[in-house]
């Protein structure tokens, strides 16, 4: 089978995009800085890693304890999912892992006739909610929200993750 056809590919004109794949080449910078690694790609990183955590608290200017370092993002949302997850509020469409690792979850269609648009002022957050994902831009369209209405949101839902 070819790599096409395993994506879903196979028959179809077009463009086609799963999940976080870009249909340019990636920039000169990011291919220099890849083959600068190579000679260490065979490892994983160093779980929950204090030099990195240090450094990147230090660059971002938070507290250390709230960086989390894992291998790979998939592991880091099932923990966050299963922390938080218990009602999860979704922007949908989006990554297709989160309706499986949430215990339960509503939705808010982005809708491709409004260009999968949403004003965050007007997402409805029920009681009992204790997860709000939004993914900015999203996944898998690319839409952007204006992210300025989320103190406002956050204050409204103090009992919500988002």
């Amino acid at each position: 089978m070819t790599p096409r056809a395993e994506k879903g590919g196979a028959g179809f004109e077009g463009l086609k995009l799963l999940l976080c794949e870009n249909p340019l080449p990636p920039i000169d910078e990011a291919i220099e800085a890849a083959r600068a690694e190579l000679p260490h790609s065979n490892l994983y990183t160093e779980p929950y890693s204090a030099p990195l955590r240090e450094l990147l608290a230090r660059q971002l200017d938070v507290p250390e304890a709230l960086i989390h370092v894992n291998a790979g993002s998939e592991l880091i949302l099932r923990q966050i999912f299963d922390r938080l997850g218990q009602q999860v509020r979704l922007l949908t469409p989006n990554h297709a892992l989160f309706p499986e690792i949430a215990q339960s979850h509503t939705e808010t269609p982005l809708l491709p006739e409004h260009g999968f648009r949403f004003g965050m002022g007007q997402l409805a957050v029920s009681d009992g909610t204790t997860l709000v994902v939004i993914l900015n831009p999203n996944n898998p369209n690319g839409g952007t929200f204006d992210m300025s209405p989320l103190p406002a949101l956050l204050a409204r839902h103090p009992g919500t993750t988002t």
